[in-house]
């Protein structure tokens, strides 16, 4: 259904416009942002049959919590990075995102074929999210802020070089 992709689409900008606007820590926002996915697979399995405006609140609200945080979180990850592995993060990031994409539907597969049940195939999945709100709160910006001061320092040794060398200094 387009309603997820609209949904997603524009909550991973909204979560950027936040992020960038607030005083909170971005990591907390994505924290914030992924407990919303939590709830709203909880929402979809439980929509009773044949309730079609149920089905699309639902489905849209899961484009919000499966998409809002990964802005962010594709951020983070690269700013944390030392800043001569930022390119090999990023890719690494979004290697793991297509691999989460395949694999995601074969373990609820998997857990569909061993319970028998869409609903309890769901409402387990739906416990992995939690488990990443868990692993943000333990995310350190300061790396980021680190990194970034460290940029700021090469770059400034840059541009001493090149005054230094058009001045013959060297």
């Amino acid at each position: 259904m387009s309603i997820f992709g609209i949904t997603s689409v524009i909550s991973m900008i909204v979560a950027g416009w936040i992020s960038d606007h607030s005083q909170w820590p971005r990591h907390i926002w994505a924290a914030i942002f992924m407990a919303i996915f939590t709830p709203t697979i909880v929402g979809f399995t439980l929509i009773p049959h044949g309730n079609l405006a149920l089905l699309y609140f639902w489905t849209g609200a899961m484009g919000v919590g499966a998409f809002m945080f990964s802005t962010i979180t594709n951020e983070l990850s690269v700013e944390v990075a030392p800043s001569d592995q930022r390119g090999t993060v990023s890719g690494f990031i979004n290697a793991f995102n297509q691999v989460g994409s395949f694999i995601a539907p074969v373990i609820l597969g998997q857990i569909l074929a061993t319970t028998g049940s869409y609903v309890s195939s769901y409402l387990i999945i739906s416990v992995f999210p939690i488990i990443a709100v868990v692993a943000l709160l333990f995310v350190r910006e300061s790396d980021a802020d680190e990194n970034v001061v460290e940029q700021k320092n090469v770059g400034q040794v840059s541009k001493n070089n090149v005054r230094q060398a058009t001045k013959g200094e060297f």
